[in-house]
């Protein structure tokens, strides 16, 4: 979907606080883009209402329906675990920015 869009920049400014090695900074980050994709796979299966296929490596059978309480406890823990990664993100991209940005703000 759409939200795909975001892990291209997100990973872009992951990759910037790296020069020749890689940074235990953009390692962090890239741990959060990764809860962050989870999240994202989470959500959208709770937005489809399936989950995974029955049966042998799942071709038989086909997917699975989730019922509505199980579709909204996915999608809230899914929608808490996205904003856990974006604030980790955006807090691990603050730290050594030095004077002259500005911090970028947290989801509350």
């Amino acid at each position: 979907g759409s939200i795909d869009r975001i892990f291209g920049p997100m990973e872009l400014w992951s990759s910037s606080w790296s020069g020749k090695t890689i940074t235990e900074k953009t390692l962090e980050m890239n741990k959060a883009i990764d809860g962050l994709r989870e999240a994202c796979r989470e959500l959208q299966m709770a937005a489809e209402g399936t989950e995974g296929g029955g049966g042998f490596f799942g071709f038989i059978g086909g997917p699975k329906k989730i019922d509505e309480a199980k579709r909204k406890q996915i999608a809230q823990s899914a929608y808490d675990k996205g904003v856990k990664a974006i604030n980790t993100y955006i807090e691990l991209g603050n730290e050594g920015l030095g004077l002259q940005f500005s911090p970028l703000d947290i989801i509350d």
